[in-house]
């Protein structure tokens, strides 16, 4: 199976011929993954195939239940490894469960141990108001808020 996939940017970051030589230090998008895994890049000479060792993943198109393969590992948001099943009806195309998130799959393996995608979560920032007690309860510095200006 391969690293990387179609849609996927990957970044040339070494050259095995003189041909590879004006790619290196680019950013591509692989087009197609020929039968002997090697790539080939939009924008680069059709001619040219380039191989795994040459290549640096900078950005993953988003994974999709399409993109699974039987028996392959991943993990879910309880932290659980599982495996793929023929079919898995309970997940929509972006992987997520139907029936809550605690199944939604936020890594996929190609191996147990080597990840090929993850699931970018938004972030939060919660702004929130503790008494003194509340943060020297949480291990917390607390400070008083300052209405003047003045540190």
């Amino acid at each position: 199976m391969s690293k990387f996939k179609v849609g996927d940017t990957v970044k040339v970051t070494k050259r095995f011929t003189s041909d590879d030589e004006p790619y290196v230090g680019n950013n591509y998008e692989i087009n197609e993954v020929d039968e002997d895994d090697d790539y080939l890049l939009k924008g680069v000479d059709n001619d040219l195939c380039m191989v795994e060792s040459q290549l640096e993943l900078v950005k993953t198109k988003g994974f999709t239940k399409a993109d699974m393969q039987l028996g392959q590992p991943y993990k879910v948001r309880n932290g659980n490894m599982m495996f793929w099943e023929k079919s898995e009806p309970s997940y929509n195309d972006n992987l997520e469960w139907s029936f809550g998130k605690q199944y939604d799959v936020v890594e996929v393996y190609l191996l147990k141990t080597t990840p090929i995608w993850k699931r970018e979560e938004p972030k939060y920032r919660v702004k929130t108001e503790l008494t003194k007690e509340q943060a020297e309860k949480l291990g917390l510095e607390f400070c008083e808020e300052v209405t003047d200006g003045t540190l």
